[in-house]
């Protein structure tokens, strides 16, 4: 039996506005600051902004469909991480940054994002999720392709509500 105090919905929404708001905004103004100062506070501020709007959103509003209204926040920084773990060529600031205003954008929307159900979808998640953590003790090609594969992945994720994925197809 799982009990939840309404301290500890608030608890865990803060928890989720530092780890996947504040630390992927400081990384971001921190790596890219010396070069871009503005730009990078001004997207790195409106990306911790909309992640938070997200969660206070998700916590207060009654849920009307069974997918998540807006992208999570988690997804959008793990996006963000996976980006930054491709090979070094491919990843440039202004993409980084339109990318973050795109997710800053999807976080606030109203777009349904299917939860992962199931056990082929948590199956395939965690494999991809652990095959990524372990790389790091690997070779760092290895890094560099477990993180473009999880990348690929969650891009397919941040499309799913213009490819109208069915919602079947996470639930199996």
């Amino acid at each position: 039996m799982q009990s939840s105090s309404s301290i500890g919905v608030y608890l865990d929404s803060l928890a989720d506005a530092v780890s996947f708001g504040v630390a992927p905004a400081c990384i971001i103004f921190f790596l890219y600051c010396r070069e871009l100062c503005i730009p990078t506070a001004l997207i790195a501020g409106i990306y911790l902004l909309c992640g938070i709007l997200r969660l206070a959103r998700f916590s207060t509003k009654q849920k009307s469909i069974p997918d998540f209204e807006g992208l999570p926040i988690t997804a959008s920084a793990v996006i963000i991480s996976s980006y930054m773990l491709l090979f070094p060529r491919y990843v440039y600031p202004y993409v980084l940054f339109g990318m973050m205003l795109l997710l800053a954008y999807l976080m606030i929307s109203e777009h349904p994002y299917p939860k992962l159900r199931g056990t082929k979808a948590m199956v395939f998640a965690t494999v991809l999720f652990f095959a990524t953590i372990i790389s790091y003790l690997l070779p760092e090609i290895f890094l560099h392709v477990f993180s473009t594969v999880l990348f690929l992945s969650l891009m397919l994720y941040l499309e799913s509500p213009i490819m109208k994925i069915p919602r079947q197809y996470y639930d199996e």
